[in-house]
């Protein structure tokens, strides 16, 4: 096959240079490759996205499906780039001008690969490894994250990870992206590329909730804000929400009716299409085993006893409780809520959530 010129051969090896502007999915889809199973029929590689609000599980989902060898994962690569062209919450009867935006705008978080985007640990032994290209992976990692306490942030944002795919070795690489600021395009996603496959992991609102203010509290998370847009979608029409109703909300009631309009219109967005999936954490935790071989089928990715193990990793662990801990049983914090939202914060989330399917489904399911 003929390599752009931001792609290295070396012997059967090809170095992914994201220095250069690509899009990998490109580079997958192009050139004289046979068609292999899993492959879309274009031949690109089949892809998958992981969506959902902050704080809603959806890191912990992403990295199960990173755990499987065959994985191409990018972890919120739409922080790190943007696409001004796109709106940020899409109207779903006005998508035909933005489609071609949208499939160009994900071949390029396919190709990030900076410390953000291709760095999240754990990391995982991938199929296309070599004796060395996965310790030059972690090696890349750890020094970055290093550089990252004395390197200034728009510095170190230049700094990108190699990317090694044995080709004659590896079947093509499963691409999972995942993403929380993407609610409001999920269905603009999901029109552009109709072989890609999306899931939307929605977690309860007290629990959802709850984890922000402690967020906010301890200064991991910015002060979070309604955004006035989410107010020209029918979901907020529906309850003629308006500026002024919101100046008169508390925090909670504001983190309310973020959690209501942005679930439930990426849930209306998607609810009709076949190629989207809509997940809740409550379930996950419940029985991870059971949903993620669910979750896994609807991708069409194979299952594998690397995914189990780290399944079984997860909710076995027993250390220190990190905000951005990746590794936690979820079924040990499912109820921390009750601790940090108040009776009143309690009955505020309920009066407002309860108003749409989408709470009213999420509430229903939260245990006694």
């Amino acid at each position: 096959m003929t390599l752009p010129r931001s792609v290295r051969q070396v012997g059967f090896i090809d170095v992914v240079c994201p220095t250069e502007s690509i899009a990998l999915l490109d580079v997958l889809a192009k050139g004289d490759i046979p068609i292999q199973p899993g492959m879309t029929s274009d031949g690109a590689p089949p892809l998958l996205f992981v969506a959902g609000a902050p704080r809603s599980g959806t890191t912990w989902l992403a990295k199960i499906f990173d755990s499987h060898p065959n994985v191409l994962y990018r972890h919120e690569p739409d922080l790190v780039v943007a696409e001004p062209r796109l709106p940020t919450i899409c109207d779903s009867d006005a998508l035909d001008p933005y489609l071609r935006i949208a499939r160009d705008y994900v071949g390029r978080l396919v190709s990030t690969c900076d410390l953000k985007t291709a760095g999240k640990l754990p990391n995982f032994p991938k199929a296309h490894d070599t004796w060395f290209s996965r310790p030059a992976r972690l090696a890349a990692i750890v020094g970055l994250r290093a550089a990252a306490r004395l390197t200034p942030a728009h510095l170190l944002r230049r700094c990108m990870l190699p990317e090694f795919h044995v080709y004659a070795h590896a079947p093509r690489p499963h691409v999972v992206i995942k993403s929380i600021s993407a609610l409001g395009r999920v269905g603009l996603f999901a029109e552009a590329m109709p072989d890609a496959r999306i899931v939307l992991l929605v977690r309860d609102p007290f629990g959802q909730i709850a984890s922000r203010m402690v967020g906010e509290a301890k200064g991991k998370l910015p002060v979070g804000h309604f955004d006035l847009r989410l107010l020209r979608t029918p979901q907020a029409e529906r309850f003629q929400l308006s500026p002024t109703q919101l100046e008169r909300c508390t925090p909670v009631e504001l983190m309310a009716w973020d959690w209501l309009i942005t679930n439930q219109k990426s849930h209306d967005d998607l609810q009709s299409r076949s190629n989207a999936c809509i997940a809740h954490y409550g379930d996950l935790v419940a029985d991870p085993l059971q949903e993620a071989r669910r979750l896994f089928a609807f991708a069409e990715l194979p299952w594998h006893a690397a995914c189990e193990r780290f399944i079984q990793r997860s909710i076995s662990y027993r250390g220190p409780d990190r905000y951005f801990q990746v590794l936690r049983d979820g079924a040990r914090s499912l109820g921390k809520w009750r601790d940090v939202l108040s009776a009143d914060d309690q009955s505020r989330i309920l009066d407002i959530v309860g108003r749409a399917p989408i709470g009213r489904r999420c509430l229903g399911a939260l245990p006694a």
